[in-house]
């Protein structure tokens, strides 16, 4: 039997059509990051982190649309 535990599940959040998104998650460290298009498969970025270590920017050649995760 798997058991989910909420510590083990990435943090999300949602991209709507957009070139650059900063996300502010207050880890206090930098996080693995990826993102998924709607129809799940890996979308490429750049992705700036900030000095404090507590919010990163994404940074897209075009508008996508998906799914950030962080953990």
């Amino acid at each position: 039997m798997i058991q989910i535990i909420r510590g083990n599940l990435p943090f999300s959040q949602t991209l709507s059509g957009t070139t650059s998104d900063t996300i502010t998650h207050n880890l206090g460290y930098c996080p693995r990051v990826w993102v998924l298009d709607a129809n799940r498969k890996l979308l490429t970025c750049d992705v700036s982190h900030a000095s404090d270590f507590n919010s990163f920017t994404l940074e897209f050649a075009e508008a996508q649309n998906g799914t950030v995760y962080y953990r």
